[in-house]
């Protein structure tokens, strides 16, 4: 299963008309050359870039771009493919998760990758930073229902608010402490040993009847 792919299928069955795709400069390619423009009534895609961008588009700061989502309201769906930092990739999905909290569910990208390809400093070429970590932080934060599919470096999927109780998983106290408490290169090796465990990870022939049940309120057991 494909980002693009999951979209659709969250799209499809939610019937959402409001798509917003949110990608950093080096980021979200494959899915945006993917994305099935006709299937929604509007669909907006946003980048913003880091300092050290190199795009040429000028430096557009992820609070700026975040603004400019808010302006347009709530969406029923949406992509958001971080710049990998620890930092860019919470404020991503801080920020951006607004634009869905009242009704919408949002994708994020590279949510479980291999502990090879999750060093907290840029790598070039192959490189999924610290996203993962990011994602678990917003989304223990929220009362929103949350998983990761885990295929496409591991696609995290972040229901409407009030939806957190649907969701049984139970991480032993001792590791849930630990994370916590940790820096992001502890972090990265609770992860290493932990790391479907931490990130509610579920395979991609259960992605649709964990989705199906969540769209139906009914409780799932992860």
């Amino acid at each position: 299963m494909m980002a693009h792919e999951l979209l659709h299928a969250v799209a499809a069955a939610t019937k959402a008309r409001r798509c917003l795709l949110v990608t950093a400069e080096v980021t979200g390619n494959p899915l945006l050359a993917n994305v099935s423009v006709r299937s929604f009534q509007t669909l907006v895609s946003l980048q913003y870039e880091m300092p050290e961008g190199g795009s040429g588009l000028g430096f557009r700061p992820i609070a700026r771009v975040a603004r400019e989502a808010r302006r347009l309201g709530q969406f029923d769906v949406a992509f958001v493919d971080p710049h990998h930092s620890y930092e860019s990739s919470e404020a991503a999905f801080r920020l951006f998760g607004r634009s869905t909290q009242d009704h919408g569910w949002l994708i994020a990208h590279d949510c479980l990758p291999s502990y090879e390809l999750s060093s907290p400093v840029l790598v070039r070429g192959a490189w999924c930073g610290s996203t993962y970590a990011a994602f678990r932080d917003v989304a223990r934060r929220s009362d929103r229902a949350w998983f990761v599919v885990d295929d496409d470096f591991g696609l995290g999927v972040l229901g409407p608010r009030k939806t957190g109780h649907l969701v049984a998983h139970e991480v032993p106290a001792e590791l849930a402490d630990r994370w916590d408490r940790s820096d992001i290169d502890t972090k990265r090796e609770l992860y290493r040993e932990h790391g479907h465990l931490l990130m509610r990870a579920v395979s991609p022939g259960r992605a649709d009847e964990v989705l199906g049940r969540l769209l139906r309120n009914e409780p799932v057991e992860l």
